[in-house]
């Protein structure tokens, strides 16, 4: 596999082949700034050329990218400020169906890269033999900067996990399934190699393992809350006939008010991107906004009100941009629609077995009524933190804070009545923290604020450290 230097490099090699197409003479001057990672900001000169800025050296090479694009679709550059919706932009491939040679593989990831996918994942059902392709894999994602994790979903004693991390350095995640749940088994296998692997290798473990690795001083990944969710998503493997697929997963997860490639007229696009947060949403296990079945069908049964997402509004969902999509006239349009049914029709059969025969009245979704909330940006560390809540709606029954540190996902939560307004105190702390309000209503749902289908779904709020003693 030939040797890059890295993913800025990449970047301006894009950069300077488009100019050289156009038969132009603009320079880019580039750098990395304070800005927030991945994102990047592009100010062309008045006499052609521009100054390009990333948060880090990934948003630098998007930066790059994109310029690139404007000069080969256009001749031209426009400024452009841009920052990820959603932060995991995940794809997945098993590693007997994705059979790559050298070059084909950096052509996988120089796709990757151009349609904002930051991570990646190879899946071994068996443990992997040829370590130096292995190797040769995960440093082409890095050339890139894809982050690369080592999937093994048929973890054997003989994977022999410690010389697989001496082998391939660049590998900083792994993620174990179906393995063995006997914790000194595990032990063992997975976490004694990860301690001694001389560097941080984070762990993707099984939910019920989690707090075991974190005992034992592991490394767990954590993905950060969002909306739109992260994701890994199973992509087809021929990427080649496939740009169209790829683009509206990466790109609209990236962007959500990405156009179309090219500005073709597509009229499906937006059908389209719509399918894949829909498709990407109905993967995740549940998170703060979307019930898992269980959960669901737990609320079901209680009669318990929430305004997270069900599965029968995900199904819905799933069943209307297929409908839209299945029609096109477009090959990848028609596939993210089969896809679209095919997870309705999946979603479906799991929530029906869940319910067993128990009858699951359909979401009775309300107006969303009007809510004020003025959000706290600062606190000091000593001191606790008032937020308020303005709710003009007759049908809101109580309010829900929700809080925690802004690196856990040890959510607490506070409940009161509805009223027109409603008040809130979080203890003191020293970490940063996110909060979010979950409004309940007389129909057994509900509403967020911050509203998560048109916004960040949480506000953050800086602690102040101490000044220094004088």
């Amino acid at each position: 596999m030939l040797a890059c230097a890295g993913p800025i490099d990449f970047g301006v090699a894009e950069f300077k082949s488009a100019v050289a197409a156009r038969n132009l003479k603009w320079k880019v001057k580039y750098e990395v700034t304070l800005d927030p990672p991945e994102s990047y900001r592009i100010e062309p000169y008045k006499y052609g050329g521009a100054h390009v800025t990333g948060g880090d050296l990934r948003g630098l090479m998007y930066g790059l990218l994109e310029a690139a694009e404007e000069i080969r679709a256009t001749g031209r550059l426009k400024q452009v400020h841009a920052a990820p919706a959603t932060p995991i932009r995940g794809v997945r491939l098993f590693a007997h169906a994705a059979d790559f040679d050298d070059e084909r593989w950096r052509a996988y990831f120089q796709t990757l890269a151009r349609d904002r996918f930051n991570r990646f994942t190879l899946i071994f059902i068996e443990p992997p033999r040829d370590l130096q392709k292995l190797r040769a894999i995960s440093q082409a994602a890095a050339d890139y900067a894809v982050d690369f994790t080592l999937a093994l979903w048929a973890h054997q004693p003989d994977a022999a996990l410690d010389k697989i991390l001496a082998a391939c350095p660049l590998i900083r995640t792994v993620q174990i399934r179906n393995t063995s749940h006997d914790l000194d088994a595990y032990q063992g296998l997975v976490f004694k190699p990860l301690l001694s692997a001389g560097r941080r290798v984070a762990l993707d473990p099984e939910p019920e393992l989690v707090k075991a690795a974190q005992e034992a001083g592991i490394a767990v990944r954590f993905d950060p809350p969002s909306w739109p969710p992260g994701f890994d998503i199973d992509l087809p493997r021929d990427f080649e006939q496939h740009t169209l697929f790829y683009f509206i997963f990466g790109r609209t997860a990236y962007d959500p008010l990405t156009r179309p490639p090219h500005d073709e007229d597509l009229p499906e696009f937006k059908a389209a991107a719509h399918a894949a947060l829909e498709i990407a949403s109905s993967e995740i296990r549940a998170n703060d906004w979307i019930a898992s079945i269980a959960e669901a069908v737990d609320n079901v049964v209680a009669g318990r009100a929430s305004a997270k997402r069900s599965p029968a509004e995900t199904i819905a969902l799933l069943h209307t941009v297929a409908s839209q999509l299945e029609p096109s006239k477009i090959s990848d349009f028609q596939l993210l629609g089969r896809m679209a049914r095919d997870r309705a029709e999946k979603l479906q059969a799991s929530y029906d077995a869940e319910l067993s025969g128990r009858p699951a009245p359909l979401p009775n979704v309300q107006p969303r009524p009007q809510i004020t909330h003025t959000p706290v940006k600062s606190a000091k560390i000593d001191e606790p933190i008032e937020v308020t809540l303005q709710i003009n709606s007759r049908s809101a029954i109580s309010v829900r804070l929700h809080y925690r540190p802004l690196t856990s996902t040890a959510t607490k939560t506070i409940e009161k009545p509805a009223a027109a307004s409603v008040s809130f105190t979080i203890p003191p702390t020293d970490s940063d923290l996110i909060y979010y309000f979950e409004i309940l209503n007389r129909e057994s749902g509900g509403w967020f604020e911050p509203d998560p289908f048109t916004t960040t779904p949480y506000y953050v709020v800086r602690i102040e450290p101490k000044p220094p003693v004088q």
